[in-house]
């Protein structure tokens, strides 16, 4: 689906307070995903979810071998990102973090259409059974475009919920949904997710690559502190038909060309680049220093080079205009230096 594409008006900051501040924050470690900017002050500080070995969270081996093909695959993410403009999708196609706490009463997601077109019978069957119980706050609301996607996290329980096609009825208007209460498409549960992998069991999970949402995404928290301390979601518009690229357990992509690239492919930026003197803007210096660390994961179909930034909803402002410099996204990576990625072999 394609992302927003809409600018804004914004007000800028400087690098050298960023990178200030990223030097400040690296001396702490601080790790949180999901806790707000200071200045809007909407969420509590959290952990990373997921364990801190998976791959979303552990930093790639400085040797970390190649795929023999890296050439060919970086050459065809440079082909699209000429076609395509780059974007980080924020109030659309991203999803908002609702934090659920210990009493949060609970309500039942009911599955539109049994949510066979997609799983099995079977598999819908133990997806309802999974939402029967789900812990969203009052209010909440999905992201805007056309996948309504919404993640509800409760620490206390160490569980997350996805949701893909998420509606509250009658508070959200859809004429074909007739039951009161939430709706959702598809999605997951993801149990102990303190020690979880961030890949979701087939066939279950919002993405197309059955990775989970939260692992990639790219917090207003983190970009306020100055460094993105995982690997980065990346939607690409042409994904290689039929076959995914491990961790991913599926994917969505409809490309047969030569060189295609498969959801869950890794890339990273050469470890030997100087990012600093490249001179992007803030964020997307950020973007790069986490894709030199961690790596970016191909996580699904986008309609342009799209990052992952959380829905601005659930922090009671919108931070990204501040964060972004003046800029809108497009113009924010414009020069992101995506000729100098090298892919990583499974």
């Amino acid at each position: 689906m394609p992302p927003s594409m809409r600018g804004a008006s914004f007000t800028g900051r400087g690098r050298a307070v960023a990178r200030a501040r990223r030097a400040c924050a690296l001396a702490v470690s601080l790790g949180c995903l999901f806790v707000a900017p200071a200045h809007v002050g909407a969420a509590p500080a959290l952990p990373r979810p997921f364990a801190p070995d998976s791959f979303w969270n552990a930093p790639l081996a400085p040797d970390a071998p190649l795929d023999p093909r890296s050439p060919q695959l970086v050459g065809e993410l440079v082909r699209q990102r000429r076609i395509w403009a780059p974007w980080i999708n924020t109030s659309r196609y991203s999803a908002p973090v609702y934090i659920a706490g210990p009493g949060q009463a609970r309500q039942r997601v009911r599955l539109d259409d049994g949510g066979w077109w997609a799983g099995t019978p079977s598999d819908a069957v133990t997806l309802q059974q999974r939402f029967d119980s789900v812990p969203i706050p009052a209010g909440a609301r999905p992201a805007g475009g056309t996948d309504r996607e919404l993640i509800v996290w409760q620490p206390s329980t160490d569980t997350m919920w996805e949701l893909l096609g998420a509606r509250h009825v009658p508070g959200d208007i859809d004429p074909w949904s007739l039951m009161p209460g939430w709706h959702a498409e598809w999605g997951a549960r993801i149990d102990n997710v303190s020690q979880a992998s961030g890949v979701l069991a087939y066939p279950f999970g919002v993405s197309s690559s059955g990775l989970a949402l939260a692992g990639g995404m790219i917090s207003a928290a983190e970009l306020e502190q100055g460094h993105i301390d995982h690997a980065v979601a990346l939607g690409i518009p042409q994904v290689r038909l039929a076959v995914p690229v491990a961790p991913a357990t599926r994917t969505d992509g409809r490309y047969s060309g030569p060189d295609a690239i498969g959801e869950g492919q890794r890339f990273r930026l050469d470890p030997t680049l100087d990012v600093a003197a490249l001179h992007l803007p803030r964020v997307a210096e950020e973007i790069a220093y986490a894709a030199q660390r961690y790596g970016l994961v191909v996580r699904d179909v986008s309609g342009a080079m799209s990052f992952y930034a959380q829905d601005p909803r659930t922090l009671g402002s919108n931070p990204y205009p501040a964060l972004f410099e003046g800029l809108s996204p497009d113009r924010v990576l414009a020069r992101f230096p995506f000729d100098r990625l090298e892919a990583l072999a499974p």
